[in-house]
């Protein structure tokens, strides 16, 4: 060992994973958070051209966090590409929703009947069958 101590999460992109990442920036139809991590990714890289960049120079050129940097690396080693490009989706809506399988049955009878003006506090006032 030379004196430098060889990082465990080190990013090592296939020339596919480049390619895809590359793309990525270039096709300008992505979110910003998207390209951003596909920039942070090619940067990381332990193969990249011009040397591996370091977290902090990552963050620098960037304009993020050093932990931002770090976790996308982290996610990247330890789920794969996707997980580290992509948001993670929500379990549960942020919002309850409104309108249950019930009152969606309910509005559909109403509408099969012919009811052309109607509101949910009516709908639940006179239950049609």
């Amino acid at each position: 060992m030379d004196g430098a101590r060889e990082r465990k999460l080190s990013v090592r992109l296939t020339a596919e994973e480049r390619e895809r990442l590359e793309q990525i920036i270039r096709n300008g139809s992505n979110s910003a958070r998207r390209i951003m991590h596909a920039r942070l990714l090619l940067m990381a890289d332990k193969d990249h051209p011009l040397g591996r960049y370091k977290d902090a120079q990552i963050a620098k050129a960037l304009r993020v966090h050093v932990n931002t940097v770090a976790r996308t690396r982290r996610k990247f080693i330890r789920r794969g590409e996707k997980a580290a490009i992509d948001r993670n989706a929500r379990a549960t809506p942020p919002v309850p929703a409104k309108v249950d399988g019930a009152l969606e049955a309910h509005l559909a009878r109403c509408y099969m009947n012919g009811s052309a003006t109607f509101s949910s506090t009516l709908l639940r006032a006179r239950p049609i069958t």
